[in-house]
């Protein structure tokens, strides 16, 4: 019989060893320290409440992440991991996951539940179709460097600025949960003579007091001005140098997307985003 119970009242340090062993075998293994995992649900607005560990005779047998926030007036939930002990799949404890997201969904009056599969990995396609999810989009990861041959043309130049409700209307409808201004990041502002073009919203690895890379969560531009992707990334040059360079999620139909592949970003992942409307 597999129970249910939350995040908050495992141990961190089983609950952690439980997600390593889930995603051993992964597509893309991800390995966490109990840091990690706690990061993980601090920086994407994740609860420990609503997150899920499974126990089948007092093992534990699978994990759910889920968080839920209000966006634009509609409430949204995200399942933001999911993945099951290899001894103990086929045997329905991923279905039971997600039908309890499902429950906790309604019980709080959401009306989206999201969530990413990896592009191949079949049975979970199937299970989330079979739940009742349907595709919205296929979004792709990309890595490069930070490169000093972009060139900047239109003397475009970076300024922090702080979230507010205008720009929270700027977020374009497909962006995943994991980039939208929810998560921890900071948020540029893109300004030629003065006037606001757009923004960037990134966030920041560093070690030892050292930027080590940056990840490019958001890049809206209020025009269909795609050359100004190249004056962005050479703002990026100026401000950190020859780092990592990551983009994180975004459509792959989107013509932001295609100019950042022209300049040089190599796609290293390509997930579909799938929705469950409630």
């Amino acid at each position: 019989m597999i129970k249910y119970v939350s995040f908050k009242d495992v141990p961190l340090n089983e609950a952690t060893s439980l997600w390593n062993d889930c995603f051993s075998d992964y597509l893309i293994p991800i390995k966490m320290s109990e840091v990690d995992l706690t990061h993980r649900l601090s920086t994407l607005h994740l609860s420990p409440t609503n997150s899920l560990i499974a126990q089948t005779d007092h093992h534990l047998t699978g994990i759910m992440l889920y968080g839920n926030h209000s966006i634009n007036e509609e409430k949204i939930a995200w399942i933001g991991g999911m993945g099951v002990h290899p001894d103990y799949r086929r045997h329905g404890v991923a279905k039971g996951l997600i039908q309890e997201a499902i429950c906790t969904s309604k019980d709080l009056n959401v009306n989206r539940l999201l969530l990413e599969v990896i592009c191949g990995n079949k049975h979970a396609e199937a299970l989330y179709r079979q739940l009742g999810f349907q595709v919205l989009n296929y979004v792709s990861f990309c890595k490069g460097k930070l490169r000093a041959t972009w060139e900047n043309k239109v003397d475009l130049h970076l300024k922090e600025r702080r979230v507010d409700n205008e720009l929270w209307q700027h977020q374009k409808a497909k962006t995943t949960w994991q980039n939208l201004f929810i998560s921890r990041g900071n948020l540029l502002e893109l300004i030629i003579e003065q006037q606001a073009v757009g923004y960037l919203y990134c966030s920041e690895l560093a070690q030892e007091g050292q930027v080590k890379a940056v990840t490019i969560k958001q890049l809206v531009l209020y025009s269909d001005a795609t050359h100004l992707v190249e004056a962005t990334l050479s703002c990026l040059y100026e401000k950190y140098g020859e780092i990592d360079l990551n983009v994180s999620n975004f459509d792959c139909e989107w013509p932001i997307t295609t100019e950042l592949i022209s300049l040089g970003l190599t796609e290293e992942l390509r997930q579909i985003q799938m929705e469950l409307l409630l």
